[in-house]
Formats: structure tokens, sequence, C-alpha cells
């Protein structure tokens, strides 16, 4: 049976942005939310670079949205210096996509990166704990797995953990629905946010 087509979106432009970073901060904390696993993508030699990543924080407040990752892996090296970045999320059921662009920081040190790291799982923590960073050449598919005696150690591994954080300038909602799409485009700056209809 075919399922039916999802609700028509708010129409007021507030209450789409309102709605859009409940999504996120929502998809911080399920990991079945939709939003859960964004793209990310930076520039590397003038071309892009997506990678899948999973959203680990949402501030509405401040604009910024942010995920972990391996301070050796290529990305990282992409954020050296801040540049940037854009997101893109969809959301299947409802047939919503958002994409973000911004200035894109690498974070490795202070409080709020150690608060993350002990925070986290220790399966989360086991993937920094690798002898070889994301992208090394291996002999084998499984080389990188640390060794039996280094799986506990929960200290090991912080060294390589970093925060990536999006400052988000432009934010673009857009709707995919039967009775007409809806498309949305917010520019952020130092005064608010201003939402404007654009042709879907």
């Amino acid at each position: 049976m075919k399922s039916p087509p999802p609700p028509l979106p708010p129409l007021e432009p507030a209450a789409i942005w309102s709605d859009t970073w409940q999504r996120l901060e929502q998809a911080v904390v399920s990991a079945r939310h939709p939003f859960h696993l964004g793209v990310f993508a930076t520039v590397r030699n003038g071309a892009p670079e997506q990678r899948t990543v999973v959203l680990r924080g949402a501030e509405e407040a401040h604009r910024r949205v942010t995920f972990h990752t391996d301070l050796r892996s290529p990305k990282a090296r992409d954020l050296a210096q801040p540049g940037p970045a854009s997101w893109l999320f969809y959301d299947a059921p409802s047939r919503l996509q958002v994409r973000m662009t911004g200035l894109a920081t690498l974070h490795h040190e202070g409080d709020e990166v150690d608060r993350r790291w002990q925070g986290s799982r220790p399966q989360s923590q086991a993937c920094y704990r690798h002898a070889s960073g994301p992208g090394s050449p291996l002999d084998g598919p499984l080389d990188y797995l640390p060794a039996a005696s280094e799986t506990h150690q929960s200290d090991q591994g912080r060294a390589h953990f970093a925060i990536v954080a999006t400052e988000i300038t432009s934010l673009e909602w857009l709707s995919l629905h039967h009775a007409g799409h809806r498309r949305l485009q917010f520019a952020i700056g130092h005064h608010g946010v201003d939402g404007s209809w654009i042709a879907p």
C-alpha cells in the first residue's frame, strides 16, 4: 500500500527556522532521526570533498553545528585553518532537504573537547585508538584495529580526538510536496535571520 504524502509544512519563515533547528537538536540525541547523519563538505585543492558524518551538536542560539573527527584525518587537514564548508541533510519521510553553509573550525584542545571525549561511548573512543590515521595505507582491511590490550584504555586516543564546529551563515530549506514544492533561503547576519522564498 502506498504511503500517504507528508502533511504540508508550516508556511511562516520564523516557524520553519524554529522547526529546522528542533529537528537538528533531536537528531543529535536520536540515532534514528533522518538528520543524525549529514553530508559535510570542504574544499581541497580547489575541489569539493564530501563525507557522511554524525551530527554531534546543534545550537540555534549560536547558529552552530558540530561533529567529531580524528585529528589525523584528511578533513582535519582541510581545516588546519578555518575555511568554508557546507552541510546537507535529507528527511525522506518528510521530504525535507536542508543545506547550510558557513565557516568551519577545528578544535582539539580545551574544556569542551575534553567534555565531549569523556562523554563519548567506549565504542566511539575506540575509533581514535587506531595506530593508523584515517586514509593511511593498510596491508589488510582490519589492520587498523587496536590490539586487544589497548581496547579498554579510555585515555588512549584522546590526542587524536577533535571537534569540527561550523558557524552557519546561510541555510536553505526545501520541502518536496505534491501540492507544490517550497524553497526558503535564510540569510544570517549580525542583526538576525532573514528568510525569503525562492523558486524550487
